[in-house]
């Protein structure tokens, strides 16, 4: 009976732990857009940013804001909140569309219910390059 008993209670080389359930837990990727040098007036691009929850609750967040200094951004949202189940994602899209000879930056807000990081940002840039100049017609005959 003592060797029994001192079996169940002399080793514990294992401890029993219970798995922690995780809150929602945004992840913005990538944080920075970068569009590049486009010719103004005739090129213009867009890019993609996601918005993900890696977390085990669903994450809430309100529809991202762009913030610019000029409209040369676009942002396309369908609705003034949405619901990111857990190990779920979404994409929102921007668009970039320079007019002159100019460089631009903005941002955009991501505002959620996670606990940690109720706030994220993404930061934007892009280069207008060569002035807009159109000549029409391309040749002209002026006659004798």
């Amino acid at each position: 009976m003592f060797f029994l008993f001192s079996l169940l209670f002399a080793c514990q080389d294992y401890t029993v732990a219970g798995i922690e359930k995780r809150q929602a837990d945004i992840l913005v990727y990538p944080d920075h857009i970068d569009f590049g040098h486009l010719l103004s007036g005739i090129e213009s691009t867009s890019q993609a940013f996601i918005v993900a929850n890696t977390g085990d609750e669903d994450l809430n967040i309100f529809a991202p804001n762009l913030v610019a200094g000029t409209d040369r951004f676009g942002l396309e949202l369908e609705d003034d909140s949405y619901l990111v189940a857990a190990g779920e994602l979404l994409e929102f899209t921007v668009t970039y569309i320079p007019e002159t000879f100019e460089s631009n930056g903005g941002y955009i807000t991501i505002i959620s219910d996670d606990e940690d990081e109720p706030e994220m940002l993404v930061t934007l840039e892009g280069y207008g390059d060569a002035p807009v100049m159109s000549v029409s017609p391309l040749e002209f005959d002026y006659g004798d």
